[in-house]
């Protein structure tokens, strides 16, 4: 490889941070696992320099984007979930605030400068935290990128809740139902996986509580305005 070529990340491989790091960030001795006091924690420790790795959590942002009732997925172009929708969104940069992330990772993969409205909440799938926040769209139509080969605005009764990319995606879109106090239906998906798979049941009930409440927020605060 050239020294200038670029490279796509191999999600598979990051994954393995911080787990697997052999050499220390400072000074590229040795790490080795070590008994960390007064936490009573091993943690990788530098054999020369003494430099403790201390794992930082998987920080996720996006955003729902809202525009008459429907919801913006894209279709994945990259690893993980290839080929499977979710939201717009990525990992947060190294000082950079969760909001920000939300806002640029939107851009950069649907090309939308977006509005950005309240935090619909905060979901957790394994070692990585997603933040999602609502929002409003901007002048500019959804596009095409290499993050998402297909775009699509997609109202409660037609989100492929069996080919969603992640467990938070399905988190976020049914979040308004289990949230909301004018609406209790919660969807019992044990229930739901106990049904034949030939006709296979979709969580109907959540999305549309979802619609109402992204309506609410839409035409009855300010923060879309």
């Amino acid at each position: 490889m050239k020294k200038y070529d670029s490279i796509h990340a191999n999600h598979r491989v990051q994954r393995d941070y911080p787990a697997k790091v052999k050499f220390c960030p400072l000074c590229g001795a040795a790490m080795e696992s070590r008994l960390l006091m007064p936490e009573n924690a091993q943690r990788k420790v530098c054999t020369r320099c003494g430099f403790v790795l201390f794992p930082g959590p998987k920080l996720v942002a996006g955003c729902f984007v809202i525009d008459n009732g429907r919801v913006l997925l894209i279709r994945r172009g990259i690893a993980p979930a290839v080929g499977k929708w979710t939201f717009p969104g990525g990992y947060v940069d190294f000082g950079e605030n969760a909001a920000d992330a939300a806002l640029r990772e939107t851009h950069e993969e649907v090309g939308m400068r977006v509005a950005l409205g309240p935090l619909l909440g905060v979901f957790n799938d394994s070692a990585i935290t997603v933040v999602v926040y609502l929002a409003t769209p901007g002048k500019e139509p959804p596009s095409l990128s290499v993050e998402a080969t297909e775009v699509h605005y997609f109202a409660p009764e037609d989100v492929p809740w069996h080919d969603l990319a992640f467990p938070t995606t399905t988190d976020a879109l049914t979040a308004g139902s289990r949230s909301s106090g004018r609406i209790a239906r919660v969807v019992d998906y044990e229930t739901q996986t106990q049904k034949s798979t030939r006709n296979p049941t979709i969580p109907l009930a959540p999305a549309l509580a979802w619609a109402k409440i992204m309506l609410s927020f839409i035409f009855c605060s300010d923060w879309g305005k």
